[in-house]
């Protein structure tokens, strides 16, 4: 599924993270822009690269929510799955000590067992900005954690407050869920614009024909309230009243009995009424749809 145009953009929160998604996107034969950053300095890039046609993201953690909460649009997150913290695990088996795992999301059940089998005294510290992840580091030192695994923004916080660090990367498997993920929500979008162009061809055709036929043509909803008056209709009815649309069909011709065609769903043909003091002939007919 190829993509011409930069409708996709891939913000990855380190330099090896975003070569290995590059890499994936050239594998795959897509055309997605790739960007490190994290936070304030993501939400800047996205908002510039939005002022270029792009309006679907993929990125993860505290970054993914900023860019999705300040420049409401569409986030695609690479999923964090237990298999992922494994590599940084094995480098700290070993450690005698609590280790502090720093996360945007609780830990996953599946996490809490790889731990307990690597025999990990592991303690969980969650946060959803900045300030609680610096919060939360120095909790995790207070608490006499030895070592930190986590993303790159607590990594940040664990390089002030001294505490060594293992940083957590997204696998290759992660990248290319969230890549192919985003490739389905831009194909939908897609598919859902030519649905809409299609239908409103279809709308401009059908008034076109309303507007040129010699009849009078009124629709009313369910409501008996006005949804169409052709041109023909809208000369005969007089321009007092005019807009039509939404208006009370009783209010716009008080003597219809469209009303009563709208209860009883049976059609009148070759009625005559008066409108506007001119004698037509009229025909009511409901239109039921399924």
């Amino acid at each position: 599924m190829t993509q011409p145009r930069s409708e996709i953009c891939f913000i990855a929160p380190t330099d090896t993270l975003a070569r290995r998604a590059a890499a994936i996107i050239r594998q795959r034969g897509l055309s997605i822009p790739v960007h490190t950053a994290v936070l304030e300095e993501a939400a800047e890039w996205a908002r510039e690269m939005m002022t270029q046609g792009t309006w679907l993201f993929i990125s993860r953690g505290v970054t993914r929510k900023l860019i999705q909460h300040t420049l409401h649009t569409t986030v695609v997150t690479i999923p964090v799955v237990p298999s992922d913290y494994i590599p940084a695990i094995q480098q700290v088996q070993d450690v005698r000590g609590p280790i502090a795992f720093f996360a945007y999301e609780p830990p996953s059940d599946e996490l809490k067992t790889i731990c307990y089998l690597m025999n990990i005294q592991m303690r969980h510290y969650q946060f959803s900005d900045t300030a609680s992840c610096r919060a939360c580091v120095q909790q995790a030192v207070v608490d006499g954690a030895v070592w930190g695994i986590g993303g790159i923004v607590s990594a940040g916080y664990a390089k002030e407050a001294g505490l060594p660090y293992v940083l957590m990367e997204s696998s290759d498997t992660a990248v290319s869920q969230a890549i192919e993920n985003a490739c389905q929500l831009c194909e939908l979008q897609r598919e859902n614009a030519r649905k809409q162009e299609a239908l409103q061809i279809q709308l401009e055709r059908y008034q076109n024909i309303l507007n040129y036929t010699h009849d009078a043509i009124i629709a009313v909803d369910a409501q008996g309230r006005v949804e169409v008056a052709n041109q023909v209709a809208e000369r005969l009815l007089g321009p007092s009243q005019a807009p039509f649309i939404g208006k009370p069909i009783g209010q716009v011709l008080p003597n219809t009995h469209m009303t009563s065609v709208l209860r009883s769903g049976t059609m009148e043909t070759d009625q005559l009424m008066t409108i506007g003091g001119t004698l037509v002939s009229t025909n009511r007919v409901p239109i039921i749809v399924n």
